[in-house]
C-alpha cells in the first residue's frame, strides 16, 4: 500500500491556534487506484518535504476518483474562411451609417444585416461589440450574430477568437463538449460578424429573473459536470478560456421555466424554478488563449505564496459558516504574515479540481502548465462532484484543496 500523507503547512502560532480551535486535523490521508496517474504538476514527491512514503506495495485506493482522459491529437486549422453573403431578391441592406464614437455598429430593429439576416433584437453588449438576434433567411433559423467593434485591436482579437472557435469545432465536430458552435463569419462594413447558434439565457440572467435563488442541487450537479467537461476539453487543446463566469454559461433551452419547487423539510420555496433542461454551453472565447503562444506562468518568485493563497481562499469559503474563517481570523493567516520580498514556507502541492472540497464562491482550477480558471457561481457543483450533497464539510477534501505542486 502506497500512502500519501498531506501534512499541514508551517503556520505562525496565532493562525495555528485558530486552526486548532476550529478542530481541523493535523494531516489528512488519501489514497488512489494504482493505475491512476496524477498530473506531473500535482504529484507528491518523495524527495521533497516527505509527503510520500512507500511500504513497497503499489496498491492504492482513493477518496477522490481521478479519471484521466486520453490525450487528443489536436488539429489547429487556423482561421476559417469567411462566407460570401447571399443576395436575396427584394431584401436590401440598410442605409450606410457611421459607427458610433466607440466603433460600434449602428442599426435599427427590423432592418437587414446584409440582405440575408433580419435584425430582431439586441441580445447583449460588451467590450468587444454587440450581439444581435437575427433571422437567417438562407437557413430559415434564428441565430445570434456577434458584431465586433470596428477598431483594429478588436478586429485582431476577433481573428484569434475565430481561430479558437475553429479549433474547438474541428476537434469536436459532434459538439459533445459543451462549447458554443460557430456557424460562419463574414465582414460587413468594416465589422467582423460571427454567426452562432441561438441559445437561451445565461445562468446569471436566469438567476436574476428568479430573485437570485439557488438552483436545485441535482441541476447544479449537471451544470458542474458539463462545465468541467468543457474545461477539460479546452485544456486538452492547450487552451485557456480566461473569462469563465455565469454570464458566459448559457442554457440551451428557450422554453419558459417550470414552476418553483420547495427544498428541505421546511417546505419553503427556497430553490429557484427549474429550467426545462440543464444542458449548458460555454460562450465568449474572445479572451481565450493558446498556452504555448500567449499564456505565461507568471513570476516564478510567486510560487512560494500560491499555496498560502489557496489555503486562505479555501478557509474563507468553507460551506459551513461556523467553520469559515472570519475577516479578523483571516488577517492572521500566513499569506499576510510575511513580506512579499521574503519567501514563505512552502505549503502543500495543489491537487486537481476533483480533490476540492465543499466551497462556496470562487474556486481555482489548476490544469498544469500554469493555467488557472475561475468559477464564480458553480462552487456548489464542486461539492456535489466530490460527493458532498448534504452541505456538511469534509475536512479531508478541504485539506486537499490546500495542496500545490512542489516543483
Amino acid at each position: 500500500m502506497t500512502t500519501v500523507v498531506l501534512g499541514p503547512p508551517l503556520y505562525p502560532p496565532l493562525y495555528q491556534s485558530i486552526r486548532e480551535s476550529n478542530s481541523r486535523p493535523a494531516a489528512t490521508l488519501f489514497t488512489m487506484p494504482a493505475d491512476t496517474e496524477l498530473p506531473s504538476c500535482s504529484r507528491p514527491q518523495a524527495t521533497k518535504r516527505g509527503f510520500l512514503s512507500s511500504s513497497g506495495s503499489s496498491e492504492v485506493t482513493s477518496l477522490v476518483p481521478v479519471r484521466k482522459r486520453a490525450r487528443l491529437e489536436v488539429h489547429r486549422p487556423g482561421v476559417p474562411t469567411q462566407i460570401s453573403l447571399t443576395a436575396f431578391a427584394g431584401r436590401v441592406s440598410p442605409p450606410v451609417r457611421e459607427d458610433d464614437k466607440d466603433g460600434h455598429f449602428q442599426y435599427e430593429l427590423g432592418e437587414n444585416l446584409s440582405s440575408r439576416y433580419k435584425i430582431l433584437s439586441k441580445m447583449g453588449e460588451g467590450t468587444f461589440g454587440r450581439v444581435l438576434e437575427c433571422w437567417d433567411r438562407k437557413r430559415e433559423d434564428y441565430v445570434a450574430i456577434k458584431i465586433v467593434r470596428n477598431i483594429d485591436k478588436y478586429r485582431h482579437a476577433a481573428m484569434i477568437e475565430l481561430e479558437v472557435l475553429n479549433t474547438l469545432e474541428k476537434n469536436d465536430p459532434s459538439g459533445i463538449n459543451h462549447c458554443v458552435a460557430l456557424r460562419e463569419w463574414f465582414e460587413y462594413r468594416g465589422h467582423v460578424c460571427m454567426v452562432f447558434e441561438k441559445l437561451g439565457l445565461s445562468l446569471f440572467d436566469y438567476m436574476r429573473k428568479n430573485s437570485y435563488k439557488p438552483f436545485p442541487l441535482d441541476v447544479v450537479q449537471e451544470f458542474g459536470r458539463q462545465l468541467l467537461e468543457a474545461v477539460s476539453y479546452m485544456h486538452e487543446l492547450r487552451l485557456v478560456h480566461t473569462d469563465l463566469k455565469p454570464e458566459n454559461i448559457l442554457l440551451t433551452c428557450h422554453e419558459s421555466a417550470q414552476p418553483a419547487e420547495s427544498c428541505g423539510s421546511s417546505g419553503s420555496a427556497r430553490c429557484c424554478s427549474r429550467p426545462p433542461s440543464a444542458e449548458i454551453k460555454v460562450i465568449d472565447f474572445g479572451s481565450a488563449t493558446f498556452e504555448e503562444q500567449y499564456h505565461r506562468c507568471g513570476d516564478p518568485s510567486a510560487r512560494s505564496y500560491a499555496g498560502e493563497l489557496v489555503d486562505l481562499i479555501a478557509s474563507m469559503l468553507r460551506y459551513d459558516a461556523a467553520d469559515r474563517l472570519t475577516a479578523q481570523q483571516a488577517l492572521a493567516h500566513p499569506f499576510f504574515a510575511a513580506s512579499a520580498c521574503a519567501p514563505l514556507p512552502m505549503a502543500m502541492p495543489l491537487l486537481p479540481m476533483a480533490a476540492a472540497g465543499p466551497l462556496m464562491g470562487p474556486v481555482m482550477l489548476g490544469s498544469g502548465g500554469g493555467t488557472v480558471v475561475t468559477l464564480t457561481a458553480l462552487a456548489a457543483a464542486a461539492a456535489a462532484a466530490a460527493g458532498v450533497a448534504d452541505g456538511t464539510t469534509n475536512a479531508g477534501l478541504l485539506q486537499a484543496a490546500q495542496v500545490r505542486a512542489a516543483a
